[in-house]
């Protein structure tokens, strides 16, 4: 009997633990701040279970906490507007029950996501159900709208990292790559010089050589260098 009651004994021991173990996943907000803050010193379940009841069981701390967590509560990027507004109109009554329907109209506002607050600005809601009303309105449009790509133009920086990977890119057509090489080396030359055949040649082979890189670089297949090449013109002696 003594051997099954200390096995039930460390059972629940064990038990105990698992629970002060997995109360940090039943948390949020103020109370799991302080959860993860004073971590170390919770060394049972009872001294947490003590602790939380002291700190977060008097009204007066629920709603100190409460006013916390609602003036900084915004909308996030994966969250909807109607899952926002119940929880902000959660946040305000454990605030204040008798929080009057301008406060909360206030505080949905104040961390509404941009494209829904322009539009309720719009619309003077005095209710948080008008809100919400304007709120599904608004999702349901945004979800029948076709996406358009916008490509951006030429010569133009991108404003974001996250650009589309897949997009065509556009590939400047060889004959563009052949010009704009010759205008580069002619600007770079004095207009009066006139090079001597052996310069012409020197030239020549180092134009044909950038193109042939620009085309590479393009995966465009051309000639050979032999049949590309101009021979060197011998000089009369």
């Amino acid at each position: 009997m003594a051997r099954i009651i200390r096995a039930h004994q460390q059972a629940l021991q064990v038990g105990l633990m698992l629970m002060l173990a997995n109360s940090l996943f039943y948390l949020r907000g103020t109370a799991r701040a302080w959860y993860e803050t004073h971590e170390e010193e919770l060394t049972s379940w009872d001294t947490c279970k003590q602790k939380l009841r002291d700190l977060f069981g008097r009204s007066v701390a629920r709603q100190m906490a409460a006013r916390q967590d609602l003036a900084s509560r915004v909308q996030s990027s994966m969250e909807s507007y109607v899952t926002y507004i119940q929880d902000v109109l959660a946040l305000c009554r454990k605030t204040d029950k008798n929080m009057s329907e301008a406060d909360k109209i206030s505080n949905v506002l104040k961390g509404i996501a941009d494209d829904a607050f322009n539009i309720l600005m719009c619309k003077n809601c005095t209710t948080v159900d008008s809100i919400i009303s304007e709120c599904r309105r608004f999702e349901q449009a945004k979800s029948r709208r076709i996406t358009h790509h916008i490509a951006r133009l030429p010569n133009t920086a991108a404003t974001s990292s996250c650009e589309d990977s897949a997009a065509p890119r556009s590939l400047a057509p060889p004959a563009n790559i052949a010009r704009i090489v010759r205008q580069e080396l002619e600007a770079m030359a004095p207009a009066s010089y006139q090079p001597p055949a052996q310069d012409n040649w020197a030239t020549a082979s180092l134009i044909q050589a950038v193109v042939r890189q620009e085309f590479d670089n393009l995966g465009v297949q051309v000639p050979q260098p032999d049949r590309l090449m101009p021979q060197p013109m011998s000089t009369p002696v």
